[in-house]
């Protein structure tokens, strides 16, 4: 009998030993509470749930800094950074970047339903949209809110990391990142990735100052390797598919009621993504009805940011001078139009 347990042991060797690397390395960290979740100038090689560590970065900071300031919005979000946008409200505003990659509009009301839930003050908001995330009404599966926001088991959201640790593709790049400490990877896909980031423990900005040395250091160099990624685009406006369904128009009541519980001071903008389709008339209609015209800026279509590769770093991000151009207008006593094609 002993045989048969000793053949056991060494068949569930591997798995014990890497359920202790998950439970001492803990590579999503989220297992344990951290003061900070990224290097403040490093790298952090595991892609990390951003929904997570920006709402436990919020809940964590906030008795000791009473922000009343954010910014709302997905990874295109996350291109208007904080120095930048101190600069256009209050200078005695506390600000923090709660835009977070792969967000949903359910996501974002979440974090304004937090916000006002906890007693914060709203005094300022910067709101991005974009196709990606108003299509998406409720949480996803694959990128799971903090427990905070879902009001979903903790344990549950554990055990789904730890199952993601076991997933092949994840596994065995993590497995070779411990014994080579190189990923390959790039920093908004896939689940490793070796860029340096910037990191503001406090405001929980982030920046990424080496894509736009590379740039600098050899543009041609640059756009060529990513040719592929920079398709032909109609040279006629196309418009997006209507997005904001019923289920939109809830969500978007709710956050419309918190911004005016706080007297927010509230701003709107639609992203001027590569691809140059518009928004769906409709929508903006719908939006404009709900918000107020006099808050939503559209830069989406074809116009003079959309038209130069160069203004991206590939197809689905702008470059973060083109959102502190956004930011310089939509902020001036009189804002500069974009230029939208005829």
């Amino acid at each position: 009998m002993h045989k048969i347990y000793i053949k056991l042991f060494f068949i569930l060797l591997p798995i014990l030993l890497l359920t202790a690397i998950y439970f001492i390395n803990d590579p999503f960290k989220v297992l344990y509470h951290y003061r900070h979740y990224y290097a403040v100038d490093g790298k952090q090689y595991v892609t990390l749930n951003d929904d997570y560590v920006a709402t436990e970065t919020f809940l964590s900071n906030y008795p000791s800094h009473p922000y009343d300031s954010y910014i709302f919005g997905s990874s295109r979000g996350l291109l208007f950074h904080i120095p930048s946008w101190q600069k256009h409200v209050d200078s005695g505003s506390h600000c923090f970047q709660f835009a977070v990659s792969n967000e949903s509009l359910y996501g974002m009301e979440r974090k304004f339903h937090l916000i006002d839930s906890m007693g914060g003050q709203l005094k300022n908001a910067l709101i991005v949209f974009d196709k990606p995330l108003l299509s998406v009404t409720a949480e996803n599966e694959k990128f799971p809110k903090d427990p905070v926001l879902s009001g979903k088991s903790k344990i549950g959201f554990e055990i789904n990391s730890f199952k993601g640790f076991f997933e092949a593709d994840f596994l065995t790049s993590y497995i070779s990142l411990l014994i080579t400490h190189k990923a390959k990877t790039g920093i908004w896909h896939g689940a490793l990735n070796n860029s340096v980031r910037h990191y503001d423990t406090v405001t929980n900005d982030v920046s990424y100052p080496g894509l736009d040395a590379s740039i600098d250091a050899d543009t041609a160099a640059f756009y060529n390797a990513r040719k592929q990624v920079f398709f032909e685009r109609s040279k006629t406006q196309v418009y997006n598919t209507p997005m904001v369904k019923p289920e939109q128009i809830v969500l978007l009541k709710r956050i419309k009621n918190v911004l005016d519980k706080h007297h927010t001071s509230y701003k709107i903008v639609m992203s001027p993504l590569y691809d140059q389709l518009r928004t769906d008339t409709t929508d903006m209609r719908i939006l404009s009805s709900i918000f107020g015209a006099e808050h939503i800026y559209d830069y989406s279509g074809i116009n003079d940011i959309t038209a130069s590769k160069y203004n991206y770093y590939e197809s689905s991000h702008f470059r973060p001078f083109i959102a502190d151009r956004i930011m310089d207008s939509i902020y001036a006593d009189k804002p500069m139009p974009v230029v939208q094609a005829k």
